[in-house]
């Protein structure tokens, strides 16, 4: 069996939430969209592993991102993620939905669209979801402040990695200026 596998419970509302972003376009009509070739990554997947301890937890978080193609241990060996509190974590959403990483100018997405998508993905995890990041963010205003690149050879990447006991879920984006 597959360690990831689509949620056909959430299906509908996963595609819902899949079409609402890709309709969107975070980053159309932003004067450089076509030459920064941002990118928006979103999926929700269940998952089932018979361990429940933190190595197992770091381990599903591991493996999900390299399904995605995102990169996820330094040169050490060790994982370039930290966990962040549910605040923090929508506060990260809502940035990387209507800020542009690179420019930190606005993308084609308002303030209220991104809390309503936000509070639609989060509805699909139980109460004890915890959230991961590759990043730093400054308070005032709210910004990037350092990450460890987790996409390859994009300059700027950062997302938030939900999971709880049955399901895992990324928004992640990557800019390049």
């Amino acid at each position: 069996m597959e360690p990831f596998f689509p949620d056909e419970e959430h299906a509908r509302h996963i595609e819902d939430l899949r079409s609402e972003l890709n309709r969107y376009d975070v980053y159309a009509g932003y004067e450089f969209a076509e030459e920064l070739e941002n990118q928006l990554v979103f999926d929700v997947r269940k998952y089932v592993s018979s361990e429940k301890n933190e190595r197992a937890l770091f381990s599903i978080v591991n493996d999900f991102m390299t399904s995605l193609n995102l990169t996820r241990f330094d040169a050490f060996g060790q994982m370039r993620m930290r966990e962040v509190d549910g605040i923090e974590a929508r506060k990260i959403l809502v940035y990387v939905l209507t800020e542009d990483l690179a420019y930190s100018g606005p993308t084609g997405m308002s303030r209220e669209s991104a809390l309503t998508l936000v509070e639609q993905l989060l509805s699909l995890f139980n109460a004890e979801v915890r959230y991961f990041t590759n990043a730093t963010f400054t308070s005032d205003p709210f910004r990037l402040g350092a990450w460890s690149p987790n996409a390859g050879s994009r300059t700027f990447d950062t997302g938030i990695v939900l999971v709880d006991d049955q399901r895992i879920g990324i928004v992640w984006t990557t800019a390049e200026d």
